[in-house]
């Protein structure tokens, strides 16, 4: 069953300081305000009235339409595999009582429920299934639905990430609600200022001029206890390490990274000492990302100068709530020159720019999801909560959960790695061109790849303009290759250069229309195949007309296609003669 409904959680930023912060989510429908152990799985067990039969080898069709009878159930079309059937079974019928007739049948080897099952890896966390920026199936979050795939594609990464060390992410922010269920584990510890009474016994153990700073600082309060009066910090911890996989709340980017608590937001907001001093402090704690949501006018040298000795931090900083270009009317940290830093703009769930998302084509690096997100939270009480958000605030988590699960990937990329690991796999959309350096959105899973020295897949496929020779239908890759050359004739004999070259092979998301999109290193006549097998082998479906294609990003509509497998091939032949052919196994599923 889903979990309960109530009002969304509404979040009031009294610091100017972070007038860039989460807007407001509509107050009309909302998550539930039932204790977080309350809250239920999104999925069943199985599929109510239904179960599925395998018959004994030699059953005619008229016997097992008779079975299906005489357990008062009907048969689907087609069955699900060969000797199989699936039933539903008549109401009135209970599902145990027609498995029970069903078991007594001298023609049924077996019978089972038709269990429901989720992808593997997917998390148990209650509100998982809404966490859209995750995994968008186009599901319906605070009324609004979304384009499938729309996503950060993290839940793909997560396949490639090996269990590991949790690195260090530092939150400077509002603080972070430390006794939170799904935030209370990951509180990073200060091991200076841990065990044996050090905690509370007001001595300066690890002379660092704090005193007790065992699970971080609070600056805005000149204390030990960096909690969170406000909830924004703590929705903005909860996108980046959530814990996985405990049955209840929201899973993070990066379940379980570390986080360390630096509280810098008081009542009348966060000043620029306070800001930098915590930017120095995570640094000296070994914190690899430090995730920092806020932001305002006016240049800051302060915070520059706690960035640039910090070489080793990647510092994430959100682009803003104005809707207006950073490059023209700066916004600070986001406009800082640092080279250890990033700035992220807000995208929809249907991969558009946010309404109030602010842009810029040298000053914001990506854009991540930033609408109708999902977190931890606190109530109107202070209690633990889960709340909904927006803005580009809660979009910069989504970067630095990415940037922590890279480091468990590869604890040994540098700073220069992580960056540039995470803008290679942005995944570049036409509406965000030119709203960003990467004008792009991104994807956890190609960055990941990136940073692992892996071929870029998942959305983007690169292929080599070659010829697949004896590829395997169940082969998901290109096989052996060769590069093709002109005819040896006069038009290729004055260079006899290689074939021209595509990359960045792309199948874009499709309703029935697919577009191939991909990248040509020179002019050529580029054209495409469509191909599905069936019952008398490979069959053409489709073909695209060569057409010239200047070199670039450019795209091929492809037509109508079902969903299925399809074997998709790529022909170019430049004007020297010089041609070369690649192909790929594509599957179309229907949006969730």
């Amino acid at each position: 069953m889903r979990p309960p409904r109530r009002r969304w959680g509404r979040i009031t930023l009294a610091a100017p300081i972070i007038g860039i912060a989460i807007v407001a989510a509509s107050a009309t429908t909302g998550l539930s305000s039932a204790p977080a152990a309350q809250l239920a799985p999104a999925t069943g067990e199985t599929v109510p009235g239904e179960v599925l039969v395998g018959f004994v080898p030699g059953t005619s069709s008229s016997d097992r339409a008779e079975v299906a009878r005489d357990a008062d159930a009907a048969p689907s079309a087609p069955p699900p595999a060969p000797g199989v059937a699936q039933l539903t079974v008549d109401p009135g019928t209970s599902t145990a009582a027609a498995i029970d007739a069903l078991e007594d049948d001298p023609a049924v080897a077996w019978v089972q429920p038709n269990y429901v099952r989720m992808p593997a890896g997917m998390p148990d966390d209650a509100w998982f299934p809404e966490q859209w920026g995750i995994q968008n199936r186009g599901q319906v979050v605070n009324g609004t639905g979304g384009a499938a795939g729309a996503d950060a594609d993290v839940a793909a990464a997560w396949d490639l990430v090996p269990g590991g060390s949790d690195p260090l992410v530092a939150v400077v922010d509002t603080g972070v609600a430390l006794d939170h269920p799904d935030l209370a584990s990951t509180i990073a510890t200060n091991p200076g200022e841990s065990g044996g009474g050090r905690e509370a016994n007001g001595i300066d153990d690890d002379g660092n001029g704090l005193v007790d700073d065992w699970r971080g600082w609070d600056f805005a309060d000149d204390d030990d206890v960096p909690a969170d009066p406000n909830g924004h910090g703590t929705l903005v911890a909860g996108t980046i390490a959530a814990r996985a996989n405990n049955g209840v709340g929201v899973a993070g980017v990066s379940g379980g990274a570390r986080i360390l608590p630096l509280r810098v937001v008081g009542p009348t907001g966060a000043t620029d000492a306070d800001i930098a001093a915590a930017f120095t402090y995570a640094a000296r704690r070994g914190a690899r990302v430090v995730n920092a949501s806020l932001g305002g006018p006016g240049a800051s040298p302060a915070m520059d100068a706690a960035m640039a000795a910090a070489p080793e931090t990647l510092f994430v900083l959100p682009a803003g709530n104005a809707a207006k270009d950073d490059d023209v009317s700066p916004d600070y940290p986001c406009a800082t020159t640092a080279p250890n830093a990033i700035c992220v703009a807000a995208t929809d769930q249907d991969d558009g720019m946010a309404s109030f998302s602010s842009w810029g084509a040298v000053s914001v690096d990506l854009a991540a999801p930033g609408v109708n997100i999902i977190s931890t939270g606190i109530d109107e009480t202070g209690a633990a909560d889960y709340r909904l958000a927006n803005g580009t605030s809660v979009a910069t988590p989504f970067v630095a959960g990415t940037a922590a699960l890279l480091l468990r990937a590869d604890p040994t990329l540098t700073t220069a790695q992580l960056k540039t690991a995470l803008l290679a796999g942005a995944e570049p959309l036409a509406q965000l061109a030119g709203t960003s350096v990467t004008g792009g959105r991104l994807n956890a899973l190609r960055s990941v790849q990136a940073a692992l020295g892996l071929p870029l897949q998942g959305s983007d496929v690169i292929v080599d303009l070659t010829d697949p020779i004896a590829v395997p239908e169940d082969d998901p890759g290109l096989g052996e290759q060769r590069p093709l050359r002109g005819d040896g004739g006069t038009r290729a004999a004055a260079a006899d250069r290689a074939a021209p070259r595509v990359t960045g092979l792309t199948l874009v998301r499709w309703t029935a229309r697919v577009t191939l999109k991909l990248r040509v290193s020179e002019t050529a006549r580029v054209g495409a195949t469509i191909a599905r097998r069936g019952t008398g082998g490979m069959r053409v479906v489709a073909r695209v007309r060569p057409r010239a294609l200047r070199a670039g990003v450019r795209s091929l509509g492809l037509g109508r296609l079902g969903a299925g497998r399809y074997r998709v091939t790529v022909r170019a032949e430049d004007p020297a003669g010089n041609a070369g052919t690649a192909g790929r196994w594509m599957i179309l599923r229907p949006a969730a």
